[in-house]
């Protein structure tokens, strides 16, 4: 199993948004992009992370911990980027 930075962003994105559409809107994605993403997610890990209710999706009793470990690892994964100022735009002093 290779999950990257990428696949915890988009469940912890549909997670908090639960929809499609908002998630992929925060990741600069199509919605079919981020759909393709989360069922990535769920056939590598053989978890059923969301299911649908109406119009939202819902975070299973099961996705629920997986989420809580995307949102450390993605916060973390943040954290030490910010402390050692990698992905800062670089300027040049005067």
């Amino acid at each position: 199993m290779n999950l990257t930075i990428r696949h915890y962003r988009c469940v912890v994105a549909l997670a908090d948004t639960r929809n499609y559409h908002r998630a992929a809107e925060m990741h600069g994605i199509s919605h079919t992009n981020i759909c393709a993403v989360i069922k990535r997610v769920s056939e590598m890990t053989g978890l059923v992370l969301f299911r649908r209710d109406g119009n939202r999706m819902e975070v299973t009793d099961e996705g629920a911990m997986f989420v809580a470990a995307a949102r450390d690892i993605v916060e973390s994964h943040d954290d030490m980027l910010a402390h050692y100022g990698i992905g800062k735009k670089q300027t040049v002093a005067a």
